[in-house]
């Protein structure tokens, strides 16, 4: 995971930097338009940047989401599904009993609280849904 998101910010990057060259941009708002992030936010973020025009940044934040919006759905439908399979009759296997044990359940009630009040601490963003998340074995 933290591979494909380098990966996906650096290409984003690049990309954006090429952008700003071929169109005429400042690189600060190619890069910001560019990267993957909610539109509000690269908006925010290019208005606390110098030399970054917020305008171009919301205008590639929307045009980027609107792309992956219509793009992804249709790739997955017509570009890399494979066949379908066909459709079994046969019923999903019962929970394991283990998942539902008193000791876990009762170990994740102490644990959860203890991991988000661990990332407010280390003063981590939105602490108290990435330190229980962060906590979690799976």
């Amino acid at each position: 995971m933290a591979a494909a998101t380098l990966l996906t910010v650096g290409f984003s990057m690049l990309a954006g930097y090429w952008l700003a060259r071929r169109a005429g941009i400042s690189a600060q708002s190619g890069i910001i338009g560019s990267v993957p992030g909610g539109l509000s936010q690269m908006v925010l973020v290019s208005e606390e940047t110098p030399g970054a025009d917020g305008t171009v940044v919301a205008f590639m934040q929307t045009v980027r989401l609107l792309t992956v919006i219509f793009a992804v759905p249709f790739l997955a439908v017509h570009g890399l599904a494979g066949p379908a399979a066909p459709v079994s009759a046969v019923p999903l296997p019962a929970p394991d009993a283990a998942a539902a044990h008193p000791l876990g359940l009762a170990a994740a009630v102490v644990l959860i609280p203890l991991a988000a009040l661990g990332a407010v601490r280390l003063k981590l963003p939105t602490p108290w849904f990435l330190g229980p998340m962060l906590a979690s074995p799976g």
